[in-house]
C-alpha cells in the first residue's frame, strides 16, 4: 500500500492519537508547539514539514533548523518522498511510517539520541586489482579431433527411381516446412466470447486456442446474440505475432417514455434531441449510463440518470413535469403606475401577473415621480406579493463632466458611471461625489440639489505623474507621445500614469512604437535602437540553423514573464524570488546539450570521467566535469571559427562578459533559460518538464531512477529511464520548443553570476549581477529526484566542474 492509496492519516505522538486528512497538510514537525511532536520540550523549534504533492506524502527539511535529519539512515537535504516502512530520525527520536487497515500511521517516538553507525559499503575493486574477484579461470591448449566418415556402396541409392522418389519426398517436406516456417500462431481474443468466430481470406486453422495464419489480409467475423455483428479487416505482418483483441458492442435498448396528459415535451438523451411526447414507438438507446432530460414550455425540466440494459430490452419511464410559474401581485403608492416586467409593458398598478420561475426586473413609472426599478425572484408554484412601492418625487439632475473625460463617478460610495454623466439626485440632501481616473488624483466634492433642478458641472482632475527615461539611437531620432511631437528621443519625461503611445522615427530607419504606462514613484527605462533598412533584411532569420561544428540552434521569440516561484509552492527554494522579466531581443539556443565528441573537438584531452565505475565518456552523451570557464572558452572558440565577435573577454586571467553585448556564441542567460524551459510563446507556463503535476511522466527525461540506487541516496523508486548516469542528448522527447533535456540528464551552466536579488522594477534583457564568485546552474540532472529539484524553477550555483553539470549554446539573433 502506498501513501497515494490512503485518504486518512493517523498521528500518534505525545499529544495523543488523532486523524487528519489532506486538507490539514502541510504539518510541522518539532517540539510541543508543532503539529507533530517528535522532540521533548516546548522550546524545540520546527525542523521539517510533512506535505502532500497530489496524493503522495513527502518531508521537507527547514533550512535554518540546524539539526541533522536522516531518512532511512540517509541525510535529508531539501525534500524526499515517504512511503510505508520509511523511518525519520533526529536527535535520538524517530518517526515511523506504517500502513494499516487502509490508513497511513505516523508514529512519533521521542527519545534520547541514538547514534547510528553508517552502513559499511564494499567499494568496487580498483583498476588492475583482481584480489577480490576469486580464482581466475586459466585457458589451456587443445586440438579438436576430427573423425573420418565415408560412404560404402550400401549407402548409395540402388536405382534412378529411388532417387526420384526420395527427391519428391524431400521437396514435399521442404514445402510443408516452408509453409509452417512462414505461418504464425496468432492469438485472437473477442469479448464476450462469440457464438460464431471465423476468418475469411486465406489458409488458416486453429491450434491450442491460437490461429495459424500466413502473412496477409483477412476478414474477421464474430457474432453473438444481443450484440452487434463484428466484421473487420485483420492484417498479419510477416515479422509480427502480436495478439489481436476485439470487443463486441451490445445492441441498443428500447426506452418507452410517458408524460401523462402533458404533450410536446422534448426528450433529450445526453443532451441530444431524441423525440417528443407522446412517442409513437420506443426510442433506441445505446447500452450504458445516460442522462434523460424532458423539457416543456412553462414547466421545470425532468432529469433522471438511467442505466440502459441494451440487447433490445424494453424499459419504461413515467415522468411528471412540475410547472415553473407563479402568480405575482404588485401595487404602488400612488396607484396607476405603468408596469414593465423584463422590458415588456403589462398594465398599471395594482396588477396580478403569471410569471415564470427565475429572476425578473420590475419597472414602475408615473408622471411627476421618479421611475422605480427592482429585481425580484419567482419560485415555481409559490405565489408572490411584492411590497407596495412608494414612488418618490422627481429629483434634481446634474450634468457632470471632467477634464479629462472618462472619470469613474461614485455617489456616497456607489458607482454611477463615467463622465460625462447625468446624475439624478434626491432633493434637499447633501451627497459626496468622487471622480477617479487612472493617472489622476481622485477629486471629491459635496453636492446638494433642489427638486427638479438641472445643473451642469465640470471637474478638472490633477494628473499623477511617473518618470520615463528614453535612451534612443541614433541620437537625433525624434520622439512623439500620443501623436504629439516631443523633440529628440533621448530625454527624461514626467507623464500621467496612463498608457501612452511612444513613437520614435528617423528617415532611413524603421520606426519604433510601444505603449508605456508610467508608475508613480518608479522609473521606467525605454532603450531603443532603430534599425536601418539594411538591418531589416537580416530579420528574416531562419527558425533553425546548424553551426560550423554541427550544433542545431533554434530561434526563440522574446516575451515578458515572471521568473521564480510563488512562496507557497511545494518544494520552493528560498532563492527562487519572483521577478518580472521582459526579453526584447530574439535569440538562438541550442536544441541539445554539448556532447563529449563536440567538446573534444575543442579540447582533445578532456575527460568527463566516471561515477561508481560507470563511464561518462560516451561520444553522444553530454560533456560534464567542465567548469563555467571551460564552457565560456568553448563558446569563444566556436565564435572564432565562424568569425563572430567573442561574447567573453579575458580580464585578470579569467573570462568575463564582453561589453557591449555581442552576437557571438555564449551561454544562455538565466532568464533566457527559464523562458525556453517553462514558457510557450503565448506566456503559458509549466511547473515540471512534463507538465504541472507529479508523478514523473514516462519518457520525460533522465532523472535519479531505480537504476541509480547504488549511486545516489534519493531515487524515484516508481520510475525508470534505464540510464543510471548520463544518457544520449536526444534520448528523450523534446519540449514544445523542440529543445531536449532542459530537465534531467545534465544540469546546465548559465551566463549569469549567482545572486538572490529582489527588484520591484521590470528587468529588461537581464544578464545577472555584474560580478560574483559563483554562476547560476539551472535544470535538474540524472542525480536529482526530489520535488525541489525536479521543478523548472529550481536554482543551483557553483564554480567548478561536476559530473552532472554540462552546458548548451546561445547567441543573439541580431
Amino acid at each position: 500500500m502506498s501513501t497515494r492509496d490512503a485518504g486518512v492519516f493517523v498521528i500518534e505522538d505525545p499529544h495523543g492519537t488523532r486523524r487528519v486528512t489532506a486538507i490539514d497538510f502541510p504539518l510541522s514537525i518539532g517540539g510541543a508547539q508543532s503539529d507533530v511532536q517528535l522532540l521533548p520540550g516546548d522550546a524545540a523549534r520546527t525542523f521539517a514539514h510533512l506535505g502532500l504533492a497530489g496524493d503522495d506524502l513527502f518531508v521537507q527539511a527547514v533550512e535554518t533548523s540546524g539539526r541533522e535529519i536522516r531518512v532511512n539512515d540517509a541525510p535529508l537535504s531539501g525534500s524526499r518522498w515517504l512511503r510505508p516502512g520509511d523511518e525519520l530520525r533526529v536527535d535520538g527520536s524517530r518517526l515511523r511510517v506504517e500502513a494499516s487497515a487502509g490508513k497511513i500511521r505516523l508514529i512519533a517516538e521521542p527519545g534520547s539520541p541514538d547514534h547510528l553507525a553508517a552502513p559499511v559499503l564494499t567499494p568496487p575493486p580498483r583498476e588492475g586489482d583482481l584480489s577480490r574477484l576469486g580464482d581466475l579461470i586459466e585457458p589451456v591448449a587443445f586440438t579438436p579431433r576430427i573423425t573420418g566418415s565415408g560412404l560404402t556402396p550400401r549407402n548409395r541409392l540402388a536405382s534412378p527411381g529411388r532417387y526420384l522418389a526420395l527427391g519428391l519426398a524431400v521437396l514435399a517436406l521442404v514445402a510443408v516446412g516452408a509453409l509452417l516456417y512462414s505461418a504464425q500462431a496468432i492469438e485472437i481474443a473477442v469479448q464476450p466470447t462469440p457464438d460464431l468466430l471465423r476468418l475469411d481470406g486465406g489458409l488458416n486453422f486453429a491450434v491450442a486456442g491460437r490461429h495459424v495464419l500466413l502473412a496477409g489480409s483477412y476478414t474477421l467475423v464474430a457474432e453473438k446474440s444481443g450484440y452487434t455483428r463484428l466484421e473487420t479487416p485483420l492484417v498479419v505482418a510477416a515479422d509480427g505475432n502480436e495478439p489481436f483483441f476485439f470487443r463486441l458492442e451490445l445492441l441498443p435498448g428500447l426506452l418507452e417514455i410517458s408524460t401523462g396528459e402533458l404533450v410536446g415535451a422534448d426528450i433529450l438523451i445526453d443532451g441530444e434531441l431524441a423525440g417528443r411526447t407522446p412517442l409513437e414507438r420506443p426510442i433506441e438507446v445505446a447500452a450504458g449510463e445516460h442522462e434523460l432530460r424532458l423539457s416543456a414550455p412553462r414547466h421545470q425540466d425532468f432529469v433522471e440518470h438511467l442505466t440502459i440494459e441494451g440487447a433490445g430490452a424494453l424499459q419504461s419511464i413515467v415522468a411528471r413535469l412540475e410547472p415553473r410559474w407563479a402568480p405575482v401581485q404588485m401595487s404602488s403608492d400612488p396607484a396607476g403606475a405603468s408596469v414593465r416586467v423584463d422590458g415588456r409593458s403589462l398594465g398599471t398598478t395594482p396588477l396580478t401577473l403569471e410569471l415564470g420561475a427565475g429572476s425578473h426586473r420590475l419597472e414602475l413609472s408615473l408622471a411627476g415621480y421618479q421611475a422605480y426599478t427592482a429585481a425580484f425572484p419567482v419560485v415555481a408554484g409559490r405565489p408572490v406579493t411584492l411590497p407596495r412601492v412608494r414612488l418618490a418625487p422627481l429629483a434634481g439632475i446634474v450634468q457632470l463632466a471632467s477634464v479629462p473625460p472618462g472619470a469613474a463617478v461614485t455617489v456616497d460610495g456607489a458607482f454611477e458611471g463615467k463622465t460625462p454623466l447625468e446624475l439624478v439626485l434626491a432633493p434637499d440632501r447633501a451627497f459626496e461625489i468622487k471622480l477617479s481616473r487612472a493617472g489622476f488624483a481622485t477629486a471629491s466634492l459635496a453636492l446638494q440639489v433642489k427638486s427638479d433642478e438641472r445643473r451642469e458641472m465640470t471637474v478638472e482632475l490633477d494628473a499623477q505623474l511617473g518618470k520615463v527615461v528614453v535612451s534612443a539611437w541614433p541620437p537625433d531620432a525624434q520622439l512623439s507621445i500620443d501623436g504629439e511631437p516631443r523633440g529628440h528621443a533621448s530625454q527624461t519625461l514626467m507623464l500621467p500614469t496612463t498608457p501612452h503611445l511612444f513613437e520614435i522615427r528617423k528617415a532611413g530607419f524603421e520606426a519604433f512604437s510601444q505603449t508605456v504606462t508610467p508608475i508613480p514613484e518608479l522609473t521606467h527605462s525605454l532603450e531603443v535602437r532603430l534599425r536601418t533598412f539594411e538591418e531589416l533584411e537580416t530579420l528574416a532569420m531562419p527558425p533553425t540553423y546548424n553551426t560550423a561544428e554541427g550544433h542545431e540552434l533554434r530561434l526563440i521569440a522574446p516575451g515578458r514573464f515572471r521568473l521564480g516561484a510563488p512562496r507557497r509552492e511545494p518544494g520552493r527554494g528560498s532563492n527562487e524570488v519572483i521577478r518580472e522579466v521582459d526579453l526584447t531581443r530574439r535569440f538562438y539556443v541550442g536544441a541539445h546539450e554539448i556532447t563529449n565528441r563536440q567538446f573534444r573537438r575543442f579540447r582533445q584531452e578532456h575527460l568527463s570521467g566516471n561515477v561508481a565505475g560507470r563511464s561518462l565518456e560516451t561520444d553522444h552523451h553530454p560533456v560534464v566535469n567542465v567548469s563555467w570557464q571551460d564552457a565560456a572558452a568553448y563558446c569563444n572558440w566556436l565564435s572564432e571559427k565562424e568569425q563572430l565577435p567573442p561574447a567573453y573577454v579575458r580580464r585578470g586571467g579569467t573570462l568575463v562578459a564582453a561589453r557591449p553585448r555581442s552576437t557571438g556564441y555564449r551561454l544562455p542567460t538565466e532568464a533566457e533559460w527559464s523562458w525556453v524551459a517553462r514558457f510557450a510563446d503565448d506566456g503559458a507556463s509549466i511547473k515540471y518538464p512534463w507538465g504541472d503535476s507529479l508523478p514523473v511522466a514516462d519518457g520525460s527525461g533522465n532523472y535519479a531512477d531505480a537504476s541509480a540506487r547504488a549511486i545516489v541516496a534519493n531515487v524515484l523508486t516508481d520510475f525508470s529511464d534505464r540510464f543510471p548516469t548520463t544518457a544520449p542528448v536526444d534520448a528523450f522527447r523534446p519540449n514544445a520548443r523542440g529543445l531536449f533535456n532542459l530537465g534531467g540528464n545534465a544540469a546546465e551552466w548559465t551566463h549569469d553570476f549567482y545572486g538572490v536579488g529582489v527588484s520591484r522594477e521590470v528587468l529588461t534583457d537581464p544578464w545577472g549581477p555584474e560580478s560574483g564568485r559563483h554562476h547560476v546552474i539551472r535544470g535538474s540532472s540524472w542525480r536529482h529526484s526530489t520535488i525541489t529539484e525536479l521543478r523548472l524553477t529550481y536554482r543551483d550555483f557553483g564554480t567548478g566542474a561536476r559530473p552532472d553539470v554540462g552546458f548548451r549554446l546561445a547567441r543573439y539573433a541580431e
